[in-house]
């Protein structure tokens, strides 16, 4: 994420992004080599994104409504 783009992100999506950083090129770039060179046609940089990458369509549903619910909090709007 380049740091001239932060003050450019809207509220929503500040909301839903939160805190997470971007991850260093040559960190990604050496799993990305890694998983390949081990043969992986799936490959998930850290934890968090190996449980999305297996489970995303069993956490859809829940993710979506975590979104919207953030979102709508931004906005002011929120329905419980």
């Amino acid at each position: 994420q380049l740091a001239a783009e932060l003050p450019l992100r809207s509220p929503a999506a500040a909301a839903v992004i939160g805190d997470a950083k971007a991850w260093p090129a040559a960190q990604l770039a050496r799993i990305i080599v890694t998983g390949a060179d081990r043969g992986r046609f799936e490959i998930y940089p850290g934890l968090k994104m190996a449980l999305l990458g297996r489970f995303g369509a069993l956490a859809a549903p829940v993710l979506r409504w975590y979104f919207d619910w953030k979102i709508a909090s931004v906005r002011g709007n929120q329905d419980d």
